[in-house]
């Protein structure tokens, strides 16, 4: 069956694959997540977002909607930038959406964001981009309609754009056409078979018909429409037009302006839309486009609103903002250039992609030097954990000391999703003969994670380097019961018990 291509049979697959996944999707690793979702964007998300404050003065509460909010990590790296760096920012509520409730529930009981729940800055909300016009507030119990706010609207979308329902069409010879889809490689049966085994064997085949504008009798996507139709001679256009429409939505909850920042993989320049060919599927357990940031630029300046991007093509991921209301927006765009332009998440992210080739050469306070840069990136520190191993111990008392307190502040910005990091950073204190604090993340691993075999036994380890007799004797026999043929927790025990007589 041909269709528009936001109309396939496709997006009923995306939404059954994370609807079963939550957040297992990213846990597991199956959706990439982490360019996006890291403290450098973080980071510069906040510095623009206070900008943007300052140039509107918002006489009333500011409220920040994050689209798919997904496993939550990045609200809980904004919030933490937003507090730390900006604590005098005007009012403001933050509300993570996503349309399945499963996800929803997970943040619910996430520890890392019990205090921003209880201080009542966060809420949450179901919230489907393909149609949702309301937030219905689940904490609070309020819901936000059309005009509900009074003050600004900020709008967060990273890696949402890429996922959710598109359109395609074809210029060619002064001639709109659109791609009807057909869906190919369907198995005979899907009985067994998972959403993302499904989508792993699927791909889309296009007929084109022609189009007589308007289209859509939606100015917002009608007006895009015929900008590529009248500026560009023959490719093909991958149109987000549920993404413009979902904008549409949200900003009718607001009498005031709306900001929008997203990242994602895309393109924003013109010579981008050049000569393309009909996009294919990313598979990656659910699967993805590439943004045309091109046309959500093209309906904001047709709202009459302003367009931050980088005068370059990225490499990993684009930052996108798009403005709307009458301000000049000077500190914001000061901000954009600051944070993006000229140091932002996708420069940041070249140097990573070198750093992890040099990692193994280098020394203690070059690592530290990165971990800051780095905003305390809990994924950074992970992949510098062998290294670390290697030169820590070497080290004089005041580079331990110093890297102690690199090592406090990636624990204060690590928001948990499958990695174990507080036994990951005990070992390491052990390691220093900081046993003491090697004991408390060996215990914040036990009781997050569970009650592991390595962390009863490193725990002994701690208690016997501390003197403390009974405590690593009793964890030392319950690693014992649980593997009798521990050698090391049985010659450490002997020597305790030793001690003991």
């Amino acid at each position: 069956m041909k269709t528009s291509l936001s109309q396939s049979p496709i997006w009923e697959l995306q939404r059954d694959y994370y609807e079963q996944k939550g957040v297992d999707a990213w846990r597991e690793g199956e959706v990439p997540h982490y360019v996006t979702s890291n403290p450098t964007v973080a980071r510069a998300y906040a510095a623009i977002i206070a900008a943007y404050m300052r140039d509107v003065q918002p006489s009333a509460p500011v409220t920040i909607v994050e689209l798919g909010s997904g496993h939550g990590r990045f609200a809980y790296h904004l919030l933490k930038s937003l507090d730390h760096f900006h604590p005098d920012l005007p009012p403001y509520q933050y509300i993570m959406t996503d349309f399945a409730q499963q996800n929803i529930d997970e943040w619910r009981k996430h520890s890392r964001l019990q205090d921003f729940f209880d201080s009542g800055i966060v809420d949450i909300a179901l919230f489907d981009a393909a149609k949702t016009d309301h937030l219905d507030l689940q904490i609070r119990g309020k819901s936000l309609k059309t005009g509900s706010l009074k003050g600004p609207i900020i709008v967060i979308a990273n890696y949402l754009f890429d996922s959710i329902p598109h359109d395609l069409f074809m210029v060619k010879d002064g001639q709109l056409y659109e791609g009807l889809a057909t869906i190919t490689g369907m198995p005979a049966t899907t009985n067994g078979l998972s959403p993302a085994q499904i989508i792993e064997q699927i791909d889309l085949d296009y007929v084109y018909t022609k189009v007589k504008l308007p289209h859509y009798k939606q100015p917002a996507l009608d007006g895009v429409l015929k900008h590529y139709a009248e500026n560009f001679d023959e490719t093909h256009i991958l149109f987000p037009n549920t993404g413009i429409d979902c904008l549409e939505r949200l900003r009718k909850l607001s009498k005031g302006d709306m900001m929008v920042l997203s990242a994602d993989k895309g393109y924003h320049r013109a010579e981008d839309i050049d000569d393309r060919d009909a996009p294919g599927l990313v598979n990656h357990g659910s699967f993805s486009y590439s943004v045309n940031y091109h046309a959500f630029a093209r309906y904001m300046i047709n709202s009459g609103g302003k367009v931050l991007t980088t005068s370059y093509q990225h490499h990993s991921i684009n930052v996108v903002a798009l403005l709307s209301g009458d301000h000049d927006f000077t500190h914001t765009k000061l901000a954009y250039d600051a944070n993006v332009e000229r140091f932002g998440p996708d420069t940041f992210f070249v140097i990573k992609m070198h750093l992890e080739r040099v990692l193994d050469t280098m020394e203690l306070h070059e690592i530290i030097a990165y971990l800051r840069l780095s905003g305390y990136d809990a994924r950074l520190f992970k992949l510098a954990m062998p290294r670390l191993s290697e030169i820590t111990r070497t080290a004089s008392s005041d580079q331990q000391d110093e890297f102690y307190q690199v090592l406090r502040n990636v624990w204060d910005m690590y928001y948990p999703l499958n990695e174990d990091m507080a036994f990951d950073i005990g070992l390491l204190l052990y390691e220093l003969d900081f046993y003491q604090e090697a004991l408390e993340f060996l215990e914040q691993s036990r009781d997050e994670v569970g009650p592991e075999t390595p962390t009863l036994y490193n725990m002994a380890l701690c208690y016997y380097q501390l003197k403390e007799w009974e405590q690593a004797r009793d964890l030392l026999q319950e690693v014992i019961k649980r593997k009798p043929n521990h050698r090391d927790a049985k010659a450490v025990l002997k020597r305790i018990n030793g001690n003991l007589t």
